[in-house]
């Protein structure tokens, strides 16, 4: 069973929290706000912008098939 429920946002913060990464270093990497990287892994974005998700898909070393899964 996939805890994740198909939003990427709980595993975005598993994935950011496992590293020790902040959600401001994670903005800075993407170059989105620290508010929207919190909403993002919340779920209050309901449709993530696909360029944001490719960015984290980079920043975590994934596809964009596995941040979704």
């Amino acid at each position: 069973m996939n805890k994740y429920k198909g939003h990427p946002g709980a595993k975005i913060r598993d994935l950011r929290e496992q590293r020790g990464w902040t959600q401001t270093q994670v903005a800075e990497f993407t170059g989105y706000s620290r508010v929207y990287i919190n909403n993002l892994e919340r779920g209050r974005v309901p449709n993530p912008n696909v360029n944001i998700i490719k960015k984290l898909a980079t920043l975590f070393s994934l596809t964009v098939e596995q941040i979704w899964k």
